[in-house]
């Protein structure tokens, strides 16, 4: 009878292990497919925001052009390009500095850039005994002064 009841305890005893292995696997398991999803959820936030990021990037670059084509330019308007759009804010042009306001936004991540530009304006005579008279030709020359990202305008 001693014999039979050795055995049964060793039987107990590989079955609460295996109960207490499997148990131990399957919460490892849990875990790893948690952080594996949350991991996942996070490469997502972090490639929207460097979506958001470049497009006010571009944004920027494209009122930087628009500057250098038309020193009057002022801004004040939304693109939108691939997965996002970005604004534009009304060029600020003190003097001959321009402050450029972008930003860019992807579904609900928001990124914003300020720039800061000397825009200088030069014209040069031409031949003023031609006939007819030639318009002078002016010259826009856009000098990067700052380029940041900022929380806030």
């Amino acid at each position: 009878m001693n014999h039979y009841l050795k055995d049964n305890r060793s039987g107990y005893i590989v079955l609460m292990a295996i109960i207490v292995i499997g148990a131990v696997a399957f919460v490892s398991s849990l875990l790893i497919l948690t952080i594996s999803a949350e991991s996942s959820q996070n490469s997502a936030i972090i490639q929207q925001s460097n979506q958001a990021k470049a497009l006010a990037n571009a944004c920027a670059e494209y009122a930087l052009d628009a500057l250098h084509q038309n020193s009057a330019y002022s801004g004040n308007e939304t693109l939108t390009l691939g997965v996002g759009n970005c604004v534009l804010a009304p060029i600020n042009l003190v003097a001959d500095l321009a402050t450029i306001q972008s930003i860019g936004t992807v579904q609900n991540t928001i990124r914003k850039v300020e720039v800061i530009a000397q825009v200088t304006v030069t014209t040069e005579e031409t031949d003023p005994e031609a006939e007819p008279p030639a318009e002078p030709i002016s010259t826009i020359t856009v000098q990067l002064q700052s380029w940041q990202e900022v929380g806030d305008f």
